[in-house]
């Protein structure tokens, strides 16, 4: 049987948590680093920036890792 994560409390305040966590960032390294002149541009930076995010950007919390990094030293053990 699947576990729906939004049916207990503690983990949809944790999803809550780690969403605002991570608009924090994009907003600090994106936003206000950055001025758009469309919204396709946003569209296409944002779009860049989670490749970025989820490949090579490194994460301290996972062993200085990229998270596509730390899924594969996460499998192979």
């Amino acid at each position: 049987m699947e576990k729906n994560l939004f049916n207990n409390c503690d983990n949809l305040s944790f999803l809550l948590l780690i969403i605002e966590n991570f608009f924090g960032i994009l907003k600090s390294e994106l936003f206000c680093i950055q001025k758009f002149e469309s919204l396709d541009e946003i569209k296409r930076e944002v779009k860049q920036y989670l490749s970025y995010y989820n490949s090579v950007r490194i994460k301290s919390n996972v062993n200085k890792m990229s998270p596509i990094q730390y899924r594969a030293h996460y499998y192979q053990n």
